[in-house]
């Protein structure tokens, strides 16, 4: 999990760096809706999550002298084949793991993408550092 969800997120930013440095531009890294708050029974996934967050922050002080933007998007649910494998055991305290789901149905990822669009246009110019949370009220209460 630290390979997929937080090596392959830092060895990426760091092979683009220089072509973003050179053409001004800007990435959006994905996070979760974990990387924000804790969950239960996904400690390791929520930890890489939050990582990724502090990265993309930490990347924005670094380059924003030289007119890169970084934000990262945070989701929640999102209707995918990965998302429709998911299962827990029977013994798990139900309670909890509503904390995990957001308030609205799983998101399309058409609505993802769109997220992205916008962070990376120029009219999103003077929007970097930013933690965007797509979650479907979630990480509201």
């Amino acid at each position: 999990m630290l390979r997929t969800n937080l090596s392959s997120v830092f060895y990426l930013c760091q092979l683009a760096m220089p072509r973003l440095i050179k053409t001004q531009d800007n990435i959006v890294n994905l996070s979760s809706s974990a990387g924000l708050v804790g969950q239960a029974y996904t400690t390791v996934y929520c930890t890489t999550k939050a990582v990724v967050i502090n990265l993309s922050k930490s990347l924005t002080v670094e380059f924003s002298g030289q007119s890169v933007r970084v934000n990262v998007l945070c989701h929640s649910s999102v209707k995918t084949p990965l998302q429709s494998k998911i299962e827990f055991s029977e013994n798990v305290d139900h309670g909890l793991l509503g904390k995990m789901f957001s308030m609205l149905n799983a998101a399309e990822p058409t609505e993802i993408a769109t997220a992205i669009a916008c962070l990376t246009s120029d009219k999103a110019r003077f929007i970097t550092g930013a933690a965007l949370h797509i979650d479907g009220g979630q990480i509201a209460g």
